[in-house]
């Protein structure tokens, strides 16, 4: 059993080489894709014509939030002593 909270031994070791750590299946995809079709069409814009975009990025302003536990609980669960966490 890994010494770590949620990384296993091989994944602790990604990031102590290589600086981050790559977490699988960390958030439900349909849920990540309401959020970008929400974000496109709050700008008005098109995802497939990128002319219909204003500028090639757009800082918008304050919108609802998610709680990242309950987002991505897998990727929230890692490891918090690494930075980031």
């Amino acid at each position: 059993m890994s010494r770590f909270n949620v990384l296993t031994d091989s994944q602790a070791q990604q990031f102590i080489d290589s600086g981050y750590v790559a977490v699988e299946d960390c958030f439900d995809s349909h849920l990540a894709r309401d959020w970008i079709d929400f974000a496109y069409d709050r700008l008005g814009c098109s995802p497939a014509d990128p002319s219909s975009w204003p500028e090639p990025r757009v800082h918008t302003p304050s919108m609802p939030e998610v709680d990242v536990r309950e987002f991505a609980p897998r990727a929230f669960g890692r490891d918090l002593r690494y930075p980031g966490g």
